[in-house]
């Protein structure tokens, strides 16, 4: 598997990536929670026809998932990848995911809206994510006709999302914003702003996502605009505040969890977390072996429970420490 978060990427010294997001319907059907069986099938067949109409180029790059043929190990493994909503784990009839070969685009189909279009990328590469939503949702636009109102916008489900039905969201990795205690001030500063800042993890990894509330009254250039500044804002405070930090800690603290990950038998997750941000920081800093700077989080993402059972035997993952720690050792 070739994933978004595989890739290095600017500012991938601090920041981990990106994600937007567009929410779109169907003019002359009820929302996806409303429809009967017969609707939601053909709702199904319309999106996928107008999204490749035919196009092998295009299909050929797409997996169509049907949620209720995959394993919950499959489903979980999707949420913990980002791709799926925890919140529609269980409930899996008529709803597709067309995901792209390398994860960065994702459409789900009969949802919480009709679709979803999903990119994710890695560091702030907003103009490249923005081009690639553009062009799907140009898709629809053209071949289907798609709810929208002159004075709300286009039409969801949720009325959070009226107006341009974008959210857009960015990862940051912030271990010297909180080593300075500044992560408070920050977020009451942002949510001034119409943004939203908040812990990504309860782990402690020092990841914080920093996404767009406003939806009504700007374009989609305007919401993607006012975040990536403001993140921009935000990874060079980060820069600044690391310069503030003993370099001998950084790369002690690197060094000792780059020793623990690659030798231990037994790793819990609580503590994983804290040693892959130790591991972020000093390779950001440039104070360890020549790693790349989204190793760690390819470690994360591909340690969690249901992405290690795609992978092992049930008898590997009855045992979590060993089994995860044995994951991290094979890795590294």
């Amino acid at each position: 598997m070739s994933s978004w978060y595989h890739t290095t990427a600017p500012n991938d010294d601090v920041a981990v990536g990106i994600r937007l997001r567009l929410c779109r319907n169907l003019k002359g059907y009820p929302f996806a929670h409303r429809m009967n069986d017969e609707q939601q099938d053909a709702v199904n067949a319309l999106i996928e026809s107008s999204l490749f109409d035919g196009d092998d180029s295009k299909s050929d790059d797409f997996e169509i998932l049907r949620l209720d043929t995959l394993s919950d190990v499959q489903r979980g493994a999707l949420c913990e990848r980002g791709i799926l909503p925890k919140r529609f784990f269980s409930d899996c009839r008529h709803k597709i995911i067309l995901l792209s070969n390398d994860e960065t685009v994702s459409i789900l189909v009969n949802f919480e809206d009709h679709v979803r279009l999903q990119v994710f990328e890695s560091g702030l590469q907003f103009e490249k994510a923005y081009q690639k939503l553009s062009e799907w949702d140009d898709c629809l636009c053209t071949n289907l006709p798609i709810a929208f109102h002159e004075q709300l916008g286009f039409l969801t489900a949720c009325p959070t999302n009226l107006g341009t039905g974008l959210k857009c969201s960015a990862l940051l990795h912030l271990p010297g914003l909180e080593a300075a205690g500044e992560i408070g001030m920050i977020s009451e500063s942002v949510s001034r702003i119409g943004l939203s800042f908040k812990a990504f993890l309860k782990g402690d990894m020092a990841l914080y996502e920093v996404s767009n509330q406003i939806t009504m009254g700007i374009t989609e250039r305007t919401a993607i605009g006012n975040l990536q500044a403001i993140t921009e804002q935000v990874v060079a405070r980060e820069r600044a505040a690391r310069k503030l930090l003993d370099p001998i800690e950084i790369e002690d603290a690197a060094c000792r969890a780059l020793a623990v990950l690659k030798s231990a038998r037994k790793l819990k997750d609580e503590e994983l977390g804290t040693m892959l941000s130790d591991l972020k920081l000093g390779i950001a800093e440039n104070l360890t072996d020549a790693l790349p700077n989204n190793l760690p989080t390819r470690l994360y993402i591909e340690s969690r429970p249901n992405m290690m059972r795609l992978e092992s035997t049930d008898e590997a993952a009855a045992d979590r420490p060993h089994s995860l720690a044995q994951f991290i050792r094979n890795t590294l």
